[in-house]
């Protein structure tokens, strides 16, 4: 980072409510005499990223980004240090409760049971109650059925589909357009019926999203390189999900890609481009395709726009070893004059 004097944390505004906290942050330090700032994200992707790539000096994390932080410092050589944590998360403890009369006294009366969690990232409410269970020889959706409470209520911006709201179109003018391969994937019954808990979710969202625009006729996919308009074409970079699309834009000799999941992590996935990420449906196809279009990219000279980077999220590739370098566009913010008062 600079030699700036201020200590800058990361922090994520996953609900407005919760700025006021970083205020109070500047405010107490300020007062003791130490250069306090923040910066605000919207998920804690971005934030693990500018961590990562030096623009913090220190992050605010979540359970989740924590561990995050610490995979991408690793993949990097380098080592991510807790220095801090709120005292009311120190003797957290997420507790199993059954009900009197159930017959339930002793973790083995789980089996064959159904066990209700919370929201499907909660660290407390469901990942780390199913780690110790599964720890203790229940495992999750195989000795007992888990049934996840999971309304969206402060889930992050990236989680949550905006076509569809209550079963309703948002745009009931819009024609949805979509890869066949993709939704044909994500809205097959049998598909939904063979999925474990977790990926339910993800089946239920894509209904949740697709289904009124199917019922009402305005739903129109498209085959693998398919030009959905002249100049842009769709690409079929299969692997983050079995029908992952990229879009690859052309004008006036220029050209652009626009990658999707291509990239989550660019600190990492740039320098190390054969780095996967768990949530690849096929990590070997998911790697060469990015293999593929980075080196295509960064041949020709194109334009990459991917929605996981951090602002502005458009640049160029330069090649660089075994990796590539990410040069992001050069921007400026338009200043406006005020009006002069009459």
């Amino acid at each position: 980072m600079s030699t700036q004097t201020s200590l800058i944390m990361g922090a994520v505004a996953y609900d407005p409510k919760v700025v006021t906290i970083w205020d109070g942050f500047q405010k107490y330090f300020r007062a003791r005499g130490l250069d306090f700032d923040y910066v605000l994200f919207s998920n804690y992707e971005k934030q693990v990223e500018a961590h990562v790539m030096g623009q913090l000096h220190v992050a605010w994390n979540s359970p989740l980004a924590w561990l995050e932080s610490e995979r991408a410092a690793k993949a990097l050589g380098r080592r991510a240090e807790a220095i801090v944590m709120r005292d009311t998360d120190v003797d957290l403890t997420s507790i199993v409760l059954a009900g009197a009369g159930s017959g339930i006294s002793k973790l083995a009366d789980l089996k064959g049971k159904k066990v209700a969690v919370g929201a499907s990232d909660s660290p407390q409410a469901k990942l780390i109650p199913l780690h110790f269970l599964a720890e203790q020889g229940l495992r999750p959706d195989v000795d007992f059925t888990v049934i996840v409470f999971d309304k969206l209520v402060g889930k992050h911006g990236d989680h949550i589909g905006g076509l569809s709201h209550q079963g309703e179109r948002a745009f009931p003018n819009a024609i949805v357009r979509a890869s066949r391969l993709e939704t044909g994937y994500w809205l097959k019954p049998e598909n939904l019926a063979a999925a474990s808990a977790d990926q339910k979710e993800s089946f239920q969202h894509a209904h949740e999203a697709l289904d009124p625009y199917v019922k009402a006729g305005k739903f129109s996919p498209f085959e693998d390189g398919a030009e959905l308009t002249p100049g842009i074409r769709a690409v079929a970079t299969h692997g983050h999900t079995p029908g992952h699309i990229s879009y690859l834009l052309e004008s006036k000799g220029s050209r652009m890609w626009v990658v999707g999941d291509l990239v989550h992590l660019g600190a990492v996935q740039f320098p190390q481009p054969t780095a996967t990420i768990k949530f690849d449906s096929d990590p070997k196809a998911a790697q060469a395709q990015r293999l593929k279009v980075f080196h295509e990219a960064a041949q020709r000279g194109d334009w990459i726009a991917a929605a996981h980077l951090s602002f502005p999220g458009i640049g160029h590739l330069r090649a660089e070893g075994t990796g590539y370098v990410w040069v992001p566009a050069n921007y400026g913010i338009p200043q406006v004059e005020a009006a002069a008062a009459h």
